[in-house]
């Protein structure tokens, strides 16, 4: 017998996590247009020592 086959990728959902605070990507676009896509927990944006915004990639975490 014929079964159906699945179409598309499949992707795992996994969550960041820094603490017990989950990670959203959030795209942040600039006054003249530049956008970078970065993460914010609880509304705020993550941003490095000399606040410049954190890709969403490079943003240490643990997964769940």
């Amino acid at each position: 017998m014929a079964t159906k086959k699945t179409r598309g990728i499949i992707s795992h959902n996994f969550k960041k996590y820094i603490g017990e605070n989950e990670v959203k990507p959030t795209l942040f676009v600039w006054p003249g247009g530049k956008s970078k896509m970065g993460g914010s927990i609880d509304g705020e944006m993550v941003r490095d020592d000399e606040g410049n915004i954190v890709p969403f990639h490079n943003i240490v975490a643990s997964y769940r």
